[in-house]
Order: structure tokens, then C-alpha cells, then sequence
């Protein structure tokens, strides 16, 4: 399995360092167009090795730390735009506190995960891999954005839907809480 001789803090160091780097390529962090550019390159590579770890490509340690470092390289990417740098954002004010509290939950949910589901969880696998196939719409949602056609904003729509309504509202979550006993004291 490839990935597998990598220990979890390997992992994060080797997806933070491809995540600073696809957001620091010219024209820098503190550009729309590069803000664009990570999240359409996580959107589509979180998807990638996602199903590859559900194929038994990748191990899930290495592929939850993918969108786990994501989230977390972006948040302190957004903070410092907007308290440091003070860089224009793609957001409105009211929609960039919704993207604060996003990157807050999913992170924050992936961490849990990946420390904690084996615990709560009779899964086989950690339930977070299953949830970043959530992001295969964002390449469509960033590639709208960037070059607006209606063709982009259907597929985005099309694929949100089916992923993020369907797959996650209707399949998801009821298996894992079915599959997790959310009850038990975990021991922090």
C-alpha cells in the first residue's frame, strides 16, 4: 500500500509543505487567484486520495492528513489576510465568518476523527476519508467562480447535490450513526 510506512506527523508535514507551496506560487498568499488555486487543488486531490484510500491504494493516515493540513494551512492563511496583511478577499464579510467557522468544523471533525473514531466507531475505516469526497465539487464551484459559465455552475450544482445532499445526508451520516456509539467517554 503506498504511503503506508508513513507515520501520521510525516504526513502532515509532507501535505502542509504541498499545501504552502501550491498557495505560495506567484502571485502569494495574499492573491484571490491563489486562494482559488488551493482550494480547487485540494478539492480535486483530497477526492483522489480519497477514493484511492477507500480502493486500498493509500493508507488513511496519509489521506486524512491531507484535508486535515488543508484546512488548517488555509485557515492561518485567511487569518493572516484578514488581520495581518489585511489582503483583499473573494468573500463578503458575512461569508468569510461562514468560511471561518467551516474550516473550524471540518478540521476540527477531521482531527476527531483521526484521533478518536477507532474508539466510537466500529467502522473499518476512519469515517473523515469517506467525508472529503464532499469536496468533488469544489473544483467545479472555483473553476465558476474563476471563468462564469453556466455550464461550470451546473455541474457544481449537479455534483454538490448528489455528494454533499444525497451521498452525505442520505448514506453518510446515517452509517456512521449507526456505525458510532458517540456516547462513550473518551478519555482526553
Amino acid at each position: 500500500m503506498l504511503a503506508e510506512s508513513l507515520d501520521v506527523k510525516t504526513s502532515f508535514v509532507i501535505w502542509s509543505i504541498v499545501w504552502t507551496v501550491i498557495l505560495n506560487i506567484p502571485p502569494g498568499s495574499t492573491q484571490i487567484i491563489s486562494a482559488y488555486r488551493l482550494n480547487f487543488m485540494h478539492g480535486l486531490l483530497s477526492t483522489i486520495v480519497a477514493f484511492m484510500c477507500m480502493f486500498g491504494m493509500l493508507h488513511e493516515d496519509f489521506t486524512s492528513m491531507a484535508s486535515i493540513t488543508y484546512f488548517i494551512v488555509d485557515f492561518i492563511n485567511i487569518v493572516m489576510n484578514d488581520f495581518i496583511w489585511k489582503a483583499k478577499s473573494y468573500q463578503t464579510p458575512t461569508a468569510r465568518k461562514v468560511e471561518y467557522f467551516h474550516h473550524f468544523l471540518c478540521g476540527g471533525f477531521g482531527v476527531f476523527c483521526q484521533l478518536y473514531y477507532r474508539e466510537v466507531c466500529t467502522l473499518d475505516q476512519n469515517p473523515f476519508i469517506r467525508f472529503m469526497l464532499a469536496e468533488l465539487s469544489t473544483p467545479f464551484l472555483i473553476a465558476w467562480r474563476y471563468y462564469p459559465h453556466n455550464a461550470l455552475g451546473v455541474v457544481f450544482a449537479v455534483l454538490f447535490f448528489c455528494v454533499r445532499i444525497i451521498y452525505h445526508g442520505t448514506v453518510l451520516i446515517p452509517s456512521c450513526m449507526q456505525s458510532c456509539n458517540y456516547t462513550v467517554s473518551l478519555r482526553f
